[in-house]
């Protein structure tokens, strides 16, 4: 016997509020294109663009729609820099409109839905051909459903390099003094291939700050190279690590 019409609206109407329903999803529950175009005619469904849909009323989350980008749509992209440290309770500031960084492979875009939407915060797509790896990605398992974000070491590495691009480096070291308890180990994976940049500003705050995990990098992390690298033109000059940065910075 085939599903009814009242049955596809019960498991339609189960899902969670916060999720875009994307057109993927009902595909995958039976609810075929017309069906959902009745449910938007008749109030069920609210359409958001082309290939999604909310629920009347609802709040669309960050971590809902990267449920939605990654579960139903299969797009490897997820939540990386300061967006992930804070949705693993790490932040320096509150602000109502704070930026959300997306990370994706130049393979992979947003859909047009996702873009033209009004999030309660600004997104930010960041393109990047380094760390595809999904083991640098971890669920933080704060909600009922799945959704994969940067670990804490991936997202330093990211964030460090949205220096100048966005993000400031005060704000910066103040979120890496927070991180100390971090993996060694994968830490020392990403680095190779952060670029120079990165790589330097990185250890100049590993010794700042000396976390326990320092002493396990390895010493071929920090790159090669002695041309300067001014993150503040006019600021102070690291010989050591070829650096310039903010004057106010205290080291």
């Amino acid at each position: 016997m085939s599903t009814t019409r009242p049955t596809y609206l019960k498991n339609l109407l189960q899902l969670n509020r916060e999720i875009p329903v994307t057109t993927e999803k009902l595909k995958r529950m039976g609810i075929s294109s017309f069906l959902a175009r009745n449910y938007k005619e008749t109030g069920w469904l609210h359409s958001i663009g082309v290939g999604a849909y909310m629920f009347p009323g609802a709040h669309l989350t960050i971590e809902g729609l990267l449920h939605a980008i990654q579960e139903d749509l299969s797009l490897d992209i997820h939540a990386g820099a300061k967006t992930a440290l804070e949705m693993a309770g790490i932040r320096q500031y509150y602000r109502e409109k704070e930026k959300v960084y997306l990370f994706s492979d130049r393979k992979n875009n947003l859909p047009l839905w996702v873009k033209n939407y009004k999030w309660d915060r600004d997104i930010v797509s960041i393109k990047t051909s380094k760390w595809d790896k999904k083991e640098y990605l971890y669920n933080p398992q704060t909600r009922e459903f799945d959704f994969f974000i940067a670990s804490k070491e991936l997202a330093i590495l990211e964030q460090i390099e949205l220096i100048n691009r966005g993000e400031s480096f005060e704000e910066t070291a103040q979120l890496f003094e927070m991180l100390d308890s971090l993996n060694p180990e994968r830490l020392n994976e990403i680095l190779t291939e952060a670029s120079i940049k990165a790589k330097r500003i990185f250890l100049f705050l590993a010794d700042v700050y000396n976390h326990p995990w320092k002493k396990d990098l390895l010493p071929g992390v920090s790159g090669s190279g002695n041309s300067v690298i001014t993150i503040k033109k006019k600021g102070k000059y690291l010989k050591k690590y070829h650096l310039v940065i903010p004057g106010g910075f205290n080291v």
